[in-house]
């Protein structure tokens, strides 16, 4: 079986790893703690991130790769061809595909990331949940710590200590829910939420409110999140997407968050006066954003939105009778003659249909 030794600097990074067959591999790491120079048996890999992510990548007789990157790594160049990765239900790189759409590179993996098999045309360092793969010593790379998927924990103990027993354990011992690109806590894994056309709210009203939680303290999925509540696009929210945490723990289901959504093209508001995304509007905007944050629950928050929208919404006339700037909030925050009404008004002037734009949460 042989022996592999581990060295390590004063600020618990892995410094140097010899294997088992004498290969050497040593790491070399930033003022922010990010791996930049990695030595495989002396040959040179150089390294560049943007905001915690591999950017940039030169080695391997001065191969040079520029990483493209979304949410996470989406694509890289090396000169002038451009790849595209393809992730799996646990983001990993499933597929590598050129730029008409032929596989060059595939890979599987079990749970933990041992991969039974791989198919390539060139060298990729990206691999599962889209992390950095060591090839001469079979780890991965997730910034505080490494992780070797054959034993399925990490080679260091976290440095929180919080979060169980066992330092060692990657994402809980459970990787399929989880992931853990920082090496320091496990986070949900995103990639099995689904969009808004596709089953999005159906998860969002059958996951429960302390996942939920946890899920909405990472910023990139509240982003997502966010993005799927407000798809199609171009609608005023009541109910605003960038206070989802609050609708969920009041029990509000995601159809009546959608329902509660209004055209911008009927929208004026009063006291001050303004359209939408002219003073008015922001004023109104901070407006209610102070209302749910400081509601008890959501019959609370429907009440004090009923008061406020009678005083910033203008008055409306239904078949000579004057009804309260309350009769123009949407859906379930509306009386039915109000309804009808905005539906009528919808018939006679389709034109108003596309004239709108989104509402974000500041």
């Amino acid at each position: 079986m042989g022996t592999r030794c581990f060295s390590y600097n004063s600020r618990h990074q892995q410094a140097r790893v010899e294997t088992e067959n004498g290969n050497v591999q040593e790491n070399r790491y930033d003022a922010e703690k990010l791996r930049y120079e990695l030595l495989e048996n002396g040959r040179r890999t150089g390294f560049v991130y943007h905001n915690g992510e591999l950017l940039h990548e030169e080695g391997r007789e001065g191969q040079e790769t520029s990483y493209h990157l979304g949410l996470s790594i989406d694509a890289f160049q090396r000169g002038e061809e451009l790849s595209y990765y393809h992730r799996d239900e646990q983001l990993s790189m499933a597929l590598i595909t050129g730029g008409e759409g032929g596989i060059q590179n595939s890979y599987q993996y079990d749970a933990f990331g041992v991969q039974p098999e791989a198919a390539e045309q060139f060298h990729n360092r990206i691999r599962y949940t889209g992390q950095q793969y060591d090839e001469l010593t079979g780890q991965y790379y997730l910034r505080a710590r490494y992780y070797n998927p054959v034993l399925g924990r990490f080679m260091q103990e976290d440095v929180y200590q919080g979060d169980g027993l066992n330092l060692y354990a990657y994402c809980g011992n459970n990787p399929v829910t989880y992931y853990d690109p920082s090496g320091y806590d496990k986070s949900y894994d995103w990639g099995i939420i689904p969009p808004a056309n596709s089953g999005f709210s159906e998860w969002f009203d059958s996951i429960d409110w302390e996942d939920f939680d946890q899920i909405w303290k990472d910023e990139n999925l509240k982003e997502y999140i966010e993005d799927q509540i407000r798809y199609p696009g171009k609608l005023h929210e009541w109910n605003m997407a960038g206070f989802a945490d609050y609708f969920k723990y009041w029990g509000v289901s995601m159809d009546e968050i959608k329902l509660n959504r209004d055209i911008i093209a009927t929208l004026d508001f009063i006291n001050p006066a303004g359209h939408h995304g002219k003073k008015g509007s922001t004023t109104a905007h901070n407006e209610i954003k102070a209302i749910i944050k400081s509601s008890l629950d959501y019959d609370d928050f429907q009440r004090r939105l009923h008061t406020w929208a009678d005083y910033r919404l203008p008055e409306i006339e239904i078949d000579g009778k004057i009804y309260p700037g309350s009769a123009r909030l949407p859906g379930n925050l509306q009386n039915q003659e109000a309804i009808e009404y905005i539906d009528d008004w919808y018939e006679e002037h389709p034109e108003e249909q596309n004239k709108t734009s989104s509402c974000k949460t500041k």
